[in-house]
């Protein structure tokens, strides 16, 4: 079990710090206020965290400005 857990806690071998979105990035990245952004991960479309690290989602900074462009005027 120790195994599983340091493994979550590690990027994707394909990401690293510049592609991830940390919870505290995420209005910038989508271009809303944080406030808005937090409402955004609740969604059921929003891309799925790729890892946690200290026990918070990361996103691949791909998925969501690919979201954000797809939901401009929905988000």
């Amino acid at each position: 079990m120790e195994h599983n857990i340091a493994r979550l806690m590690e990027l994707p071998p394909r990401l690293d710090e510049a592609d991830i979105v940390r919870r505290g990035e995420l209005g910038r990245a989508l271009g809303v206020p944080q406030s808005e952004a937090l409402k955004c991960v609740q969604r059921s479309d929003f891309p799925t965290p790729v890892a946690w690290l200290q026990a918070r989602p990361v996103w691949d900074r791909a998925d969501v400005e690919r979201w954000a462009e797809e939901h401009a005027s929905t988000a």
